[in-house]
């Protein structure tokens, strides 16, 4: 009986320290996650503007037919 109550406590300390473990690696997990969802989001996002701008480089450029005007007159 004296034997009880210290194995008791022992298991119920190595419970708690246990659970922390387990609580402190799902946090370090979900933490990791959120990193790597920013790092996406800004990428994906980096990659929409360099879209938008070469979208809009070749919409500014003149096109073949206009250049080659502009070179038959000598204004280009």
């Amino acid at each position: 009986m004296t034997y009880v109550i210290p194995i008791a406590a022992v298991l119920i300390l190595g419970g708690v320290i246990g659970g922390a473990l387990w609580f402190s690696r799902l946090s370090a997990r979900a933490q990791q996650a959120r990193t790597e969802a920013k790092a996406v989001a800004q990428a994906n996002a980096v990659t929409r503007t360099a879209e938008g701008m070469t979208g809009a480089a070749i919409n500014a450029a003149p096109t073949d037919a206009a250049l080659d005007a502009r070179l038959d007159a000598g204004t280009a």
